[in-house]
């Protein structure tokens, strides 16, 4: 096995690259790791992937991040493309003691396997614009956004690699704010299975259950809702499938570690005033709309 040593397109002041490969059909890259970090998604065809042993096929919009340790190959019978993204290892420190707490999985830590997802299209997108801005610009600001733009696709949830196309998609209707309030049950419906064949495997694919999965989903929506509206928090949490509002508060309270309003104060400005050391010039009133956020 080969051990790939840093590039020298990531020294004097470069932390990453991107490159979009093409393999013809027979062709194969050997065994190996890295010194430094990588990640790849496929854009079309099949990739015949080896990685720490374990023998995967991996199709369009599949995402893998690699960790240096990690050993695999490739080979196609057909054909395929990738994008490959590779950045230096020593910008991942850091980001772990600012940002690890914030993931439910650390794509960089010790487990068995590297972290994989399969993106829907609209997330490729995303993630190849985000790409395309490293083809210019290769600095460390350049590198850790790019990063940082990868965790927060993560964290909106990605489908796990395992999932099945028909959960997949069902999930992300659920999102929707008319498939939302019917909890559970509309999620067995949208995914045309019975609702025990359906937990059995959510249970397998996100490690939790249809219960589970479905709160989890509705406090995202509830979060993005008190950033983003001015709705009234009773209405955010029924809209959100919640029949008590005590119910809301507690789970909100589980998840987030603070209320819904103290969530919504500390993401919206609305009506704070400007510190008399930081004004310049004669005050500014600063209004606060009506009604007020609760």
């Amino acid at each position: 096995m080969r051990s790939l040593p840093v590039p020298a397109s990531l020294s004097h002041g470069r932390w990453i690259q991107v490159v979009r490969i093409q393999y013809r059909p027979g062709d194969g890259y050997d065994l190996h790791d890295h010194a430094f970090g990588e990640c790849f998604w496929i854009e079309r065809g099949e990739a015949l992937h080896t990685v720490n042993g374990i023998d995967q096929r991996l199709g369009p919009g599949m995402l893998t991040i690699m960790r240096p340790p990690d050993a695999h190959r490739f080979a196609t019978t057909a054909g395929f493309v990738m994008v490959n993204v590779t950045y230096r290892a020593d910008l991942l420190p850091p980001l772990a003691q600012r940002l690890a707490g914030d993931l439910d999985v650390w794509p960089w830590g010790d487990a068995p396997m590297p972290v994989q997802r399969h993106l829907p299209p609209a997330a490729v997108e995303r993630l190849q614009e985000s790409a395309e801005e490293l083809a210019g610009d290769a600095s460390r600001l350049a590198a850790e956004g790019f990063l940082i733009d990868l965790l927060r696709l993560l964290r909106r949830g990605a489908a796990p690699a395992s999932a099945p196309a028909w959960l997949e998609q069902a999930v992300q209707s659920l999102a929707s704010p008319r498939h939302l309030a019917a909890g559970p049950a509309e999620l067995a419906r949208l995914c045309g299975r019975a609702p025990a064949h359906v937990n059995r495997v959510v249970r397998a694919t996100y490690g939790c259950t249809t219960t589970e999965l479905v709160n989890r989903i509705r406090l995202d929506q509830a979060a993005r809702r008190l950033k983003l509206s001015r709705d009234g928090i009773a209405d955010i949490a029924a809209g959100c499938g919640y029949a008590s509002l005590a119910h809301f508060y507690r789970a909100f309270a589980a998840r987030f570690r603070t209320t819904p309003r103290a969530f919504r104060l500390s993401h919206q400005a609305v009506g704070r005033t400007v510190p008399e050391e930081f004004r310049t010039g004669e005050p500014v009133p600063v209004t606060r709309p009506d009604p007020r956020p609760r």
